[in-house]
């Protein structure tokens, strides 16, 4: 008998950079001890994750490291993404962007 598998179209998870998820998930870490575990589900405007994604990338930009984590900005940008979309997909929180009814 020969092997098989059926993996066809299902996302290839290998293909997410190691380190670059290992260093996420240490931030997601230290924002577990600071905010409490899973303190994202408890929902909250959406822009404030945003906010803070972009305030890591400019001071990314602008070549430093995180002060408190001492750890590179697009980490905790990545976090903050990540669980912006999470927010998402479960329909959690607020989304507080602007609409044009405004």
């Amino acid at each position: 008998m020969s092997f098989k598998k059926f993996d066809t179209g299902k996302p290839r998870m290998t293909r997410i950079p190691t380190k670059a998820i290992r260093l996420v998930a240490e931030i997601m870490s230290m924002g577990e001890d600071k905010y409490g575990k899973f303190n994202h589900l408890n929902g909250t405007e959406w822009l404030r994750y945003a906010d803070a994604a972009e305030r890591h990338i400019n001071s990314w930009l602008d070549r430093e490291i995180d002060p408190e984590s001492k750890k590179s900005h697009l980490a905790h940008a990545a976090a903050s993404l990540l669980i912006l979309l999470d927010l998402e997909l479960r329909g959690l929180g607020t989304d507080d962007r602007w609409t044009p009814n405004e």
